[in-house]
């Protein structure tokens, strides 16, 4: 690749490895419309609270400007981001002023309220921390049940190319690691001094077969990519498993 460039708010890993990096605000610097991770059939408005400081831009003007750069500036006629917000939401039963208003906007009822039980309202984040899977498998038959819904999740078997081989034999996957969140940490110097990098899990007995030491920087390659990282063995994957 000749040229790399990146939106970031803070020199993550990625951006140390691009030609340009363009400063972007940091989530309290932009108003931004997102539905809520936790539920389903929600969107929810968040303010600007503060100014962008110092070079910085919210990343859709960061847009704006370059589309102005390309003569694309027809595609995002936007004079601000209550602009952008009208347009996102044109074509639905809501409109920006009506979600500025209220905050917050359930778009189906039904979908929404799905997990409530009583007067309580079950977030999907509240099934995942039960003492154990048996309790939560109950919890979820219970709520399921009512709804007339399967409470037992699909299984579908993997694509042939997803299956480890002699020349792939592991699965890898990812997870939220309690070092870091995402990149935004990244700039946090004492984390960055006890855990400077996202590592790479494997199991004690697959790390001690490819002779593979705690610290080892071993390349991790699929057929689409591949990438360096560092080792670390532990009783905490399963063997033919990897992950970070």
């Amino acid at each position: 690749m000749e040229f790399k460039a990146a939106i970031e708010a803070y020199m993550c890993n990625s951006a140390l490895l691009c030609d340009v990096v363009l400063p972007d605000a940091t989530w309290m610097e932009q108003s931004q419309i997102k539905p809520d991770w936790l539920y389903d059939a929600f969107i929810a408005y968040y303010a600007e609270i503060v100014e962008p400081m110092y070079d910085t831009m919210p990343v859709w003007k960061i847009i704006v400007e370059l589309a102005n750069r390309l003569d694309l500036g027809y595609y995002f006629p936007w004079n601000n981001i209550e602009d952008a917000f009208r347009n996102q939401l044109n074509g639905t039963p809501w409109s920006f002023d009506e979600l500025k208003a209220k905050g917050f906007i359930i778009t189906d009822q039904a979908q929404y309220f799905k997990y409530k039980i009583g007067e309580v309202l079950i977030r999907r984040m509240d099934m995942a921390v039960q003492e154990s899977a048996k309790q939560e498998i109950q919890f979820c038959k219970s709520c399921c049940q009512g709804k007339g819904l399967d409470y037992l999740p699909d299984y579908k078997e993997p694509d042939k190319e997803l299956m480890p081989d002699n020349e792939y034999p592991f699965i890898y996957g990812n997870f939220r690691s309690l070092g870091h969140e995402h990149s935004s940490t990244f700039n946090n110097f004492h984390l960055m001094k006890t855990n400077g990098t996202n590592v790479l899990w494997i199991n004690k007995i697959d790390a001690r077969e490819r002779s593979i030491a705690q610290g080892d920087k071993v390349r991790l390659q699929s057929p689409w990519g591949s990438v360096e990282m560092v080792a670390k063995p532990t009783w905490a994957i399963m063997k033919g498993v990897l992950g970070s």
